[in-house]
């Protein structure tokens, strides 16, 4: 860290933060670049715990600024959406899963199980009839 943080620096950033404030206007204040502030946060374990609850300061002034601003006309809600989605991480859609893997996977369960079922059948014809049977009734229900 190029210098001790001091009181005043603290009250300081904290109340930039509790107006929506960044690390990069906390980096500004603390008169560090973005880099020795992030080396900063990654090295002192105490300045990491202050940020932390600085960010979450952040995001809290956002969450409350979107939930004041749902019914409001004078809100810009391209500007929000884009700082929430930016700065906070929300998202229109999360997608966890590739489709396509999954569908792929499937299918190659689906014809092990071919497989299998097959040996089965051919040592005992009557399990082939029973198969059928209890997809006969799955159907039905």
């Amino acid at each position: 860290m190029t210098r001790k943080i001091n009181a005043e620096d603290r009250k300081t950033v904290g109340k930039m933060y509790e107006q929506g404030g960044s690390d990069a206007e906390a980096a500004k204040l603390l008169g560090m670049t973005k880099s020795q502030f992030e080396s900063a946060y990654k090295d002192f374990p105490t300045f990491q715990e202050f940020i932390d609850l600085c960010r979450t300061k952040a995001e809290a002034y956002f969450n409350k600024v979107a939930r004041e601003s749902i019914f409001s006309k004078e809100i810009n809600t391209t500007l929000l959406q884009f700082v929430l989605k930016n700065r906070i991480g929300w998202a229109d859609r999360v997608d966890t899963t590739n489709r396509n893997e999954e569908i792929g996977e499937a299918a190659t369960a689906r014809q092990e199980l071919g497989k299998l079922l097959k040996k089965l059948t051919e040592k005992d014809p009557s399990l082939a009839a029973q198969i059928v049977l209890e997809e006969i009734n799955d159907k039905a229900k």
